[in-house]
This record gives C-alpha cells, structure tokens and sequence, in this order.
C-alpha cells in the first residue's frame, strides 16, 4: 500500500514538471517563426536618425531570411532565438531565451524612399533607413 502511494505521488509530481515545461515554452510557440517575405533579402543601411537628426551611414549590411535575422547592431538571431511579432504596419523582431523575451524588440517598417523599396528599423531610440 504505501509503494502505491509513493509511486502515485512520483506521477503526480513528474506530471506537474512537465506542466510548467511546457507553460515556460508556450510563450515562444506563440510568436511566429518565420519572416514575412517583404521584409527578407539584403539591404544597406543609408541613414540614421538619433537625436532627431538623419546622418549618413556607410552601407552596413542586413540580412533576413525566412527564418534568420543578421545585422551589425544585433547578432544572427535564428530558431529558437527568434520570435515575430505581425502588426498591420509592421513586424517586431524579438530575442527569446528559453522561451521568454529576452531584451527589446526590434520594430522594422516597409518604406518607399526615392522610389525605391525601404525599411525602417526602431533599435532603442534610434532608427536606422534601409534600401536594398
């Protein structure tokens, strides 16, 4: 009987770990994966606006894929290290860590500058101007 009872307990309590296993990683499943394709491809930076003022930059590269995220101002975000957020103007990029958001997102916007096709990435209170 009291075997019975050890082997309920131990069931019952690995039961409850795998519960919140999976309530720790829900949170990441919620974001999507992948990156819209509007957004993916190579482009260079042109401008930055800090303190109100646009400067001219040198043509950094960023790289998007479907489910990469490369820049000189963050590293390669990929897997399980990337979650999306769709908005109707935007996407948001967020850095996950065990499948919660780890520090702040990066809000990227289509643009059209000098007929050309443009991105407009928010990082903290900066923003960077891309073209491809």
């Amino acid at each position: 009987m009291k075997k019975c009872f050890i082997s309920l307990g131990l069931l019952m309590i690995s039961f409850f770990a795998f519960a919140m296993s999976l309530e720790t990683t829900s949170f990441a499943q919620n974001k999507y994966q992948s990156i819209p394709r509007a957004y993916r491809g190579k482009w260079k930076v042109r401008k930055m606006e800090f303190r109100n003022k646009w400067h001219k930059m040198n043509g950094e590269p960023l790289i998007i894929g479907k489910r990469y995220f490369k820049s000189d101002q963050t590293s390669t975000l990929t897997g399980s290290k990337l979650g999306v957020l769709k908005y109707k103007k935007g996407i948001v990029i967020e850095i996950l860590h065990n499948g919660k958001e780890w520090g702040q997102g990066i809000g990227l916007k289509r643009v059209i500058v000098n007929h050309r096709k443009g991105i407009v990435a928010t990082v903290d209170t900066s923003k960077f101007l891309y073209t491809k």
